[in-house]
């Protein structure tokens, strides 16, 4: 069994707590720590400027179990699932 951790960094921005680091208890072996979804200026794809929602995500392996390509795909379906929460209900062949 694979024991995976979820976190909230509290709901101070995540830039503030720049200490904040996420750390493993066995038996996990990874953990992922969310911020606060803050609204932040970003570019989109034309080069206008717009408001968007962020959260900074923060992930930790245990690398004696999961590997760096194990854990950077984790991470990209985690954002995945985040940005498109509705495809934890459907079939969804993103990758």
């Amino acid at each position: 069994m694979v024991l995976v951790c979820v976190q909230m960094v509290g709901l101070e921005p995540a830039h503030r707590k720049i200490g904040v680091a996420c750390s493993l208890e066995r038996p996990q072996v990874a953990i992922a720590s969310i911020g606060l979804i803050l609204t932040q200026p970003i570019y989109d794809p034309g080069g206008n400027l717009r408001p968007a929602q962020t959260a900074y995500l923060s992930f930790s392996f245990d690398h004696r179990v999961i590997d760096g390509t194990v854990g950077a795909a984790f991470a990209n379906a985690m954002i995945h699932h985040l940005e498109h929460p509705w495809t934890l209900l459907v079939q969804d062949d993103w990758t």
